[in-house]
């Protein structure tokens, strides 16, 4: 998984991500406060 940022329009193939592989798990892991990755969590759908 990887994440781009641009404050224009993102180029996947000319930018380089902001995250990638499980960097990308670690920062949604610190953002959305999950410690523990076997935490019940809400439903997505």
């Amino acid at each position: 998984m990887k994440i781009w940022a641009s404050w224009g329009t993102p180029n996947a193939v000319l930018d380089a991500p902001i995250f990638a592989g499980s960097e990308t798990i670690r920062m949604a892991r610190m953002v959305y406060q999950i410690s523990d990755p076997t935490d019940d969590q809400l439903r997505m759908f």
